[in-house]
């Protein structure tokens, strides 16, 4: 199972599966919390959990919840 650095198992909900794949949830704000407490500016750390975001490392490759609602519409 793929997982991000260790500094970020803090942030690990859960594990999904969908279908023969497995990978874990993270908390979207607490990995950006992590982020800042490496002394990261908001906007760096929201431009660093981008990439880390778009980054696909196969199927195993983790997923973000964010707890704030978001517009759907």
């Amino acid at each position: 199972m793929y997982r991000l650095a260790q500094s970020f198992d803090i942030a690990i909900l859960g594990e999904c599966s969908r279908s023969e794949e497995h990978f874990l949830i993270y908390d979207k704000d607490k990995v950006l919390a992590i982020l800042e407490c490496d002394d990261m500016s908001r906007e760096d750390a929201e431009m660093t959990l981008e990439t880390i975001q778009a980054a696909y490392a196969g199927r195993n490759t983790p997923g973000f919840i964010s707890s704030r609602p978001t517009n759907l519409h």
